[in-house]
């Protein structure tokens, strides 16, 4: 029952606006991540009211491999490690 609580919530989610199912290739030699406008599905709620900055993502096996994320505090850096965990998850 709870697997299927969970993808239904999954499926709910995806199905707001600004939302769109990910794109997952199983067949890559070289892993991959390339993120276009992701946001936070429980901020996007929130942020309704307010003015949310969708951030983007690419990370590549030969290029990079690893990412610097630098910022003041409150300036988004947890919220975007926390959205490309959850999307990675979700996917």
């Amino acid at each position: 029952m709870a697997e299927v609580d969970a993808l239904c919530a999954l499926a709910e989610a995806s199905n707001e606006p600004n939302m769109i199912r990910p794109v997952v290739h199983p067949a890559c030699d070289k892993p991959f991540i390339n993120i276009k406008q992701m946001r936070h599905p429980l901020i996007e709620k929130k942020a309704e009211t307010t003015h949310f900055v969708p951030n983007d993502l690419t990370m590549h096996y030969d290029d990079s491999r690893s990412l610097l994320i630098t910022g003041p505090n409150m300036g988004g850096k947890s919220t975007m490690l926390r959205t490309s965990c959850l999307i990675v998850i979700m996917a």
